[in-house]
């Protein structure tokens, strides 16, 4: 498996500024992201991942799961 060796650094002042700061881009930091953004309530989403990344993530995705998300 092939890696990439990066180096990020978070400013105090981002962190400062922020109540809350979700950690990873998946699936689940994602939807947080967009409910907070729904409701105007400010964050800061960090992933490990430089993006854009090439990454597959729902090849096979539910009807309901589908609703579900549109519903985000």
């Amino acid at each position: 498996m092939a890696s990439s060796s990066y180096t990020c650094t978070l400013t105090h002042s981002l962190l400062k500024n922020t109540d809350i700061v979700i950690i990873g881009a998946g699936p689940a930091g994602c939807s947080t992201s967009l409910f907070l953004a729904k409701h105007k309530i400010p964050h800061t989403i960090i992933d490990k991942a430089i993006f854009p990344r090439d990454k597959v993530c729902g090849d096979a995705l539910s009807g309901k799961t589908v609703y579900v998300l549109n519903q985000l």
